[in-house]
């Protein structure tokens, strides 16, 4: 059991990963060794990700199961919690994962994310994306490599119009990708394409895998920096604007004196470019209307996200407002805690009502829903 989080490292109420000694199934959910206990300090809905996963699933692909535990440790109620799936290779859960003597018959699972220490990780030529491989774990062999660098590279040039012949739906799965885009615009996350993005290669194929870290999703930030558009250069908060367009360079973080939010910490460069590239390749968005328009039908109607909402909401509710009173004076006695930290929150009222962070995400997620419904016809 190890503590785990990136900026939430720095919350009073810590996430943890767990490691059993054998795969089992932890509250009914698929067999596994390897399992997270998380929650999000800053979200007092407590489902922004458990939601985001839904949607996935919704539209057909594979995302983490979760269930609600309330922990108690040594006597000390610790609160409310959902123990969770690592996103991992393995039977139930991505099934892409084998090593062949030809690489381009293996299949990889990679993250588009920072460089992470003790990965190897691949940066393309053109976007400066950083790739990530999970699996296979370790040294890859020299084939493997050149394999990963080729298609990479290729895929980088691809999307950005550079290469001398046009074979991107080849290397890269449409269904797929699109499935992701059309989570991340209904989210409007603000780490969405910039950080936690896993994708996996099969049969030399590029294919969006699973979602991830989804906790300042669904108009939970409302910062202009977070929100301005990379090709007009106009900040648009809340419910409007294609959140693939906006510009990710920077991020707040620790400042000199120790305190999370008092430095902004410089990219250098957008880390949403290679995804901004895709959006913007010749007829991505074209099927990216019409796959909206199909799930707006059936699996992403109003009815569906409310009920996402509402069924879990039903369930955790006394759990979660005994949360906001644990955790109501973490930081001084006297003083309520500022659940929002270093973010300026689009709803501040939410960070100690559940009552309303839970109709505060029904109701973005509606309005989100009709903003692209009334949009989607003008892309092209």
């Amino acid at each position: 059991m190890h503590t785990r989080g990136h900026s939430s490292a720095m919350f009073p109420k810590h996430q943890f990963g767990l490691r059993l000694p054998k795969a089992i199934p932890v509250l009914g959910m698929t067999p596994a060794r390897t399992w997270v206990l998380a929650t999000s300090f800053v979200d007092a809905s407590f489902q922004r990700n458990p939601v985001a996963f839904d949607i996935y699933r919704h539209l057909g692909g594979w995302a983490t199961e979760t269930e609600y535990v309330n922990v108690d440790w040594h006597g000390q109620d610790y609160g409310l919690y959902y123990v969770g799936q690592r996103i991992k290779c393995g039977q139930g859960r991505l099934d892409v994962c084998h090593r062949d003597k030809d690489p381009a018959a293996s299949g990889f699972l990679l993250t588009i994310d920072w460089a992470k220490p003790g990965d190897v990780a691949i940066q393309s030529n053109v976007t400066s994306t950083f790739f990530n491989v999970l699996y296979p774990k370790g040294a890859l062999t020299s084939q493997e490599h050149s394999f990963l660098v080729r298609l990479i590279n290729e895929v980088d040039l691809q999307v950005a119009g550079l290469s001398k012949h046009d074979y991107f739906s080849k290397i890269v799965d449409f269904p797929s990708f699109i499935r992701y885009f059309i989570l991340e615009e209904l989210a409007k996350d603000v780490d969405g394409y910039a950080f936690s993005n896993y994708v996996k290669i099969k049969n030399g194929v590029l294919f969006h895998a699973a979602p991830w870290d989804f906790d300042l999703a669904f108009n939970f930030a409302c910062m202009p920096r977070y929100f301005t558009n990379a090709l007009t250069g106009e900040a648009e908060t809340g419910v409007r604007g294609w959140n693939v367009e906006n510009s990710r360079s920077d991020a707040l973080w620790i400042g000199p004196m120790g305190f999370p939010g008092g430095s902004v910490q410089e990219f250098g460069m957008n880390k949403r470019q290679l995804f901004l590239n895709i959006w913007k390749y010749p007829g991505f968005k074209v099927a990216f209307a019409t796959a909206w328009r199909e799930a707006r039908q059936r699996a992403l109607g109003d009815e569906a996200l409310v009920s996402m909402v509402a069924h879990r909401s039903r369930v955790i509710a006394t759990s979660a407002e005994r949360d906001l009173h644990i955790w109501r004076h973490a930081m001084l006695p006297t003083q309520d805690t500022n659940r929002c930290a270093f973010w300026n929150c689009c709803a501040p009222q939410d960070a100690q009502s559940f009552e309303e962070a839970q109709e505060h995400l029904t109701s973005y997620l509606l309005a989100r829903a009709r903003w692209i419904d009334a949009n989607v016809d003008l892309l092209n």
